[in-house]
């Protein structure tokens, strides 16, 4: 007898029969609508912030990029991912392949799919217009068809070695209420290490013209499409304690609080310390990327703070962002999106502090070491494990050319001729030396901020210079 043949005979709905299962951890059907609509909010913000916020004179490239790592993490995911994520489980590492598909919650197999759509639309935005489209497609495929799975099922299932480790009689516990490793750690890990393997671009500006950005209304409906699909992508949570009206109204409101703290804390900080920017338009992004990173820092713990907390929480890590965001804005880093310090730094605050909001014996102190022992198991497990794939995948990449795109090539190219035409500095000039004065520019810190007869002795337009000559 067939799945639909035995609801028939039963005389239930789908709806109940989902309702009835002891199998599902979140049992409302109702749930995997909105997380079939998710993954697509977040994509098309994600899209929408990478063409206003990176340098380019090809915008459509950015747009093929997206539609083929939509198109392939889907497809890996629906067709591989989600048995390896949901299977029946093989020593606390991963799912197998074979399983009944009937006896998963569809909101938790959704749920996935947004996982697999945020974290490579994090990737994707971190290398928007400089890696190749078949590499591209190479590293969703890898994203969507193993290291989301194995993330997934090490943290939200019940045999997941994060979720319940024994080591010397102890169990290991991560808490990770919503999606901190498998989508923040996991991207940021994937986007810093990609950024190693592709260098410098033509030329890192500190005062980037306003051509740069598209129109603020853009930026805004992007981030809040992304900010929209992070706060409402539950995770298979099984909290027996809480009723599911408060698990999402808890989740809503401190996320809400979370966003609205590294928002206000973003605009103060930079405020305070005089933060230098060229054009409204980057002032907007900035505060917008201190809110998500707000989202991040509270994800982990969600359930456990306070309003106070959560607040608070959100407008800390606005001010750790600010001031990573000043170091990658000096450096040769090209994250114009500010990926690394929202994501990567954002998702270590996130993992450790839950472990500081829970109550323990001041007089045993042994619970709290063994919880941030814990917390920073699952930090490197995931981080690790996301370098000792994502390396051997860039080489791999690089060696059969398919790593940076054609326009990429060349940008890279003049990078490396513009760069012998100056004078070399240390590392804490580039990262700290400021220039005092305009005439200084030429050799300012890695900024990178050339005169006009520099650009033009190395046959570079002042235009293709600025937007990268995408």
């Amino acid at each position: 007898m067939n799945f639909t043949s035995e609801l028939l005979t039963k005389n239930i709905s789908f709806t109940d029969h989902f309702k009835e299962s002891e199998n599902h951890t979140i049992v409302s059907y109702d749930g995997a609508l909105i997380q079939t609509i998710l993954p697509l909010y977040v994509r098309v913000g994600f899209l929408l912030v990478s063409i206003s916020c990176t340098p380019t004179s090809n915008s459509n490239y950015i747009v093929i990029q997206n539609i083929i790592d939509i198109a392939v993490a889907s497809v890996t995911y629906f067709l591989l991912g989600y048995r390896f994520a949901f299977g029946q489980d093989i020593n606390g590492l991963i799912g197998h392949y074979n399983l009944d598909v009937n006896n998963i919650d569809p909101k938790n197999i959704f749920y996935g799919w947004t996982a697999v759509m945020s974290t490579t639309g994090i990737v994707t935005t971190m290398f928007a217009g400089r890696m190749h489209v078949i590499g591209c497609g190479v590293n969703s495929f890898l994203i969507a068809g193993f290291l989301q799975p194995l993330f997934i099922h090490w943290t939200y299932t019940k045999t997941g070695i994060l979720n319940r480790l024994i080591l010397n009689n102890y169990v290991l516990s991560v808490i990770d209420q919503f999606s901190t490793l498998n989508i923040h750690v996991c991207a940021g890990i994937i986007a810093f290490i990609g950024h190693l393997f592709f260098g410098r671009k033509l030329i890192k500006l500190r005062d980037l013209d306003q051509e740069h950005l598209a129109s603020t209304p853009w930026i805004v409906v992007g981030y809040f499409l992304i900010i929209s699909g992070l706060i409402l992508n539950m995770p298979p949570l099984e909290i027996k304690h809480l009723e599911i009206k408060y698990i999402f109204f808890t989740s809503i409101k401190n996320n809400i609080l979370a966003l609205s703290g590294g928002i206000i804390g973003a605009a103060l900080w930079m405020k305070i310390t005089n933060f230098n920017e060229n054009g409204e338009e980057w002032f907007i992004a900035k505060y917008l990327q201190g809110g998500i990173m707000g989202l991040v820092s509270v994800s982990s713990g969600i359930f456990l703070y306070s309003s106070v907390i959560a607040f608070s929480l959100g407008i800390f890590s606005a001010i750790i962002f600010v001031k990573f965001s000043k170091i990658v804005l000096k450096s040769a880093v090209d994250d114009y999106c500010l990926i690394i310090p929202t994501h990567l730094i954002g998702g270590l605050i996130g993992i450790l502090m839950p472990t500081c909001f829970i109550s323990f014996n001041r007089f045993n102190m042994k619970p709290f070491i063994i919880q941030i022992g814990s917390q920073l198991f699952g930090f490197l497990a995931v981080a690790i494990t996301s370098i000792f794939i994502t390396i051997p995948l860039f080489i791999f990449l690089k060696k059969i050319n398919i790593l940076r795109n054609k326009f990429e090539k060349k940008n890279h190219k003049l990078a490396i001729d513009m760069e012998k035409k100056i004078l070399p500095r240390d590392l804490f000039e580039r990262l700290y030396k400021h220039p005092t004065k305009k005439g200084d520019d030429e050799h300012s810190s890695t900024s990178h901020i050339y005169s006009k007869s520099v650009l033009t002795n190395l046959g570079i337009s002042t235009l293709s210079a600025n937007i990268g000559d995408q």
